[in-house]
């Protein structure tokens, strides 16, 4: 949400704790993906191109570092939808967090991951979704007057869980 890493700034992390014989990697990338099925995302802000991320894989793996994104599914989404494009997906106009209520949040959200899973081959996702303070306060109102809560929050992750297994990754949070 602030400064955002280089390339090169990233080689130094992955140097760094390989020095010291970590084994894992997990940058936080919230909007920082160039996306092929949404080129607006990260736009101007420095997101990593496809090149970058192989670029990156292949020097991680020479220092035996496995790279896990940690890509939000959730909250932390005020960039990407404060885009007009994007606004249908919101819990309500300038929210952070995704509509958990509509079936459409989720068809964007696979599209999202299946990109993030094609860059990075990692066994491993970490599904973010922390800070998700204005799910409730909106659309999905409703869902959370019914089921309280916790058990949105839990439906919406058992959603993003299927779509992770369903591309073969193991889920982390």
């Amino acid at each position: 949400r602030g400064q955002v890493s280089t390339l090169d700034n990233f080689k130094k992390i992955i140097e760094h704790i390989a020095r010291y014989k970590m084994n894992t990697y997990m940058p936080y990338l919230e909007d920082m993906l160039v996306f092929k099925d949404y080129p607006s995302i990260g736009k101007n802000r420095g997101a990593l191109t496809r090149k970058e991320i192989k670029e990156l894989h292949e020097f991680a793996s020479i220092h035996f570092v496995d790279i896990i994104p940690i890509f939000q599914t959730l909250g932390h989404y005020e960039n990407i939808l404060a885009q007009d494009e994007f606004l249908k997906y919101a819990e309500f106009p300038g929210a952070a967090s995704l509509n958990v209520s509509y079936d459409s949040t989720y068809i964007f959200l696979e599209n999202m991951l299946k990109e993030v899973f094609e860059m990075f081959p990692s066994e491993y996702f970490h599904m973010g979704a922390d800070e998700s303070w204005d799910v409730g306060l909106g659309k999905s109102k409703h869902l959370v007057e019914e089921h309280g809560i916790a058990m949105v929050h839990a439906m919406h992750y058992q959603r993003v869980y299927d779509i992770c297994k369903k591309y073969n990754k193991k889920v982390l949070m």
